[in-house]
């Protein structure tokens, strides 16, 4: 928990049309902070039981030289359950503003990837508001050389996106799901998946450390 959060914040356009470029590409950042984490997963790579929550609210104010008069809040939640070597983790996320002031294009939610609404590309979806539920099975298939399990399974994801900084994407609710094929190796966790979505929407991931 940060009570109070300065600096600047500078960004540039990597990839889209000219109008959403930021006039000046940077913000002064100036806000009050309030977090919450509670955590009682039997493991943060891989876990089997437990559930681990967090919610955090940003108040940014002019008076603490901000750019923006806004409130933030943001907010997950996953549990998991395990029989035998069938595990099932359910992951819920949200996130929006309180009050009558906009999120400002550069504190907005950034998402879309793996086990984040898995067909699309990795922060395709842009806009002032979030809500997100992922249901996810994995089987542990075996113990290998180098790994303390190799794990198979799928997920089942959904979301919305409120108030798109791209005029035309979809505002509605958005069902993906993927094929997960992954091991926890001395590295760290690695993930091969597949991801499907609507619309003829398919992407391949490959990570090693978490999503």
């Amino acid at each position: 928990m940060a009570p109070l959060v300065g600096g600047q914040r500078t960004f540039t356009l990597s990839s889209g049309p000219s109008y959403l470029a930021p006039a000046d590409g940077q913000a002064d950042i100036g806000a009050g902070r309030a977090r919450l984490r509670i955590d009682q997963l039997d493991s943060v790579k891989f876990p089997r039981s437990g559930y681990a929550a967090t919610a955090e609210i940003l108040d940014s104010r002019t008076g603490l030289g901000a750019r923006d008069n806004y409130t933030r809040w943001e907010g997950d939640l996953i549990t998991a359950v395990s029989s035998g070597d069938n595990t099932v983790q359910l992951a819920l996320k949200g996130g929006g503003t309180i009050g009558s002031s906009p999120l400002p294009v550069y504190d907005q939610f950034s998402f879309g990837g793996f086990l984040r609404l898995s067909g699309y590309q990795t922060g395709q979806f842009y806009g002032e508001s979030l809500a997100f539920g992922r249901l996810v099975y994995l089987r542990k298939l075996s113990k290998a050389v180098l790994t303390e399990g190799v794990y198979a399974g799928a997920s089942l994801e959904a979301g919305r996106i409120g108030g798109q900084l791209v005029p035309g994407n979809d505002t509605g609710l958005v069902t993906t799901g993927a094929l997960i094929l992954a091991a926890d190796t001395v590295l760290g966790p690695m993930y091969l998946g597949y991801g499907m979505g609507e619309d003829d929407n398919r992407t391949l991931y490959f990570f090693l450390g978490r999503p």
